[in-house]
């Protein structure tokens, strides 16, 4: 007899086989459950992690820009990469940065913003002007 909600009730052979075998199934998957805990801990291990993705749209270029030390805006970020001053590539209509390109070309030397704007004030009086 086994106590039920406050009261007593008589377990049958059928009830303790079945019981016992709920425990089998339960034990079983705890095993199972085990395994492939280890299974995928040893997938982690011998597999790297994946890479940061290079590829970045116009604003994690923008922003990747600003954390290396040349903070620029958007137009005069298209406006450099149409001129090919900054290494881009177009992918359909979208233009996209490889972080590994940019860093390069901020490594070796990249031409600062100051020499931009007086590239972009010289521009303006050859338009104005017609020569300097």
């Amino acid at each position: 007899m086994v106590k039920v909600n406050g009261g007593l009730k008589m377990i049958n052979k059928e009830t303790i086989e079945d019981i016992t075998a709920l425990f089998s199934v339960s034990e079983a998957i705890n095993r199972i459950e085990e395994r492939l805990i280890r299974i995928e801990r040893m997938l982690l291990s011998s597999h790297p992690q994946k890479p940061v993705n290079d590829v970045m749209l116009i604003d994690e270029a923008l922003k990747f820009l600003m954390e290396n030390g040349r903070p620029t805006s958007r137009s005069t970020l298209y406006k450099e990469t149409s001129l090919g001053w900054i290494p881009s590539k177009r992918i359909g209509k979208r233009r996209v940065f490889s972080r590994k390109d940019l860093k390069n070309w901020l490594d070796t030397g990249m031409p600062k913003q100051i020499e931009l704007d007086a590239a972009d004030r010289l521009a303006e009086r050859i338009g104005k002007y017609g020569k300097v």
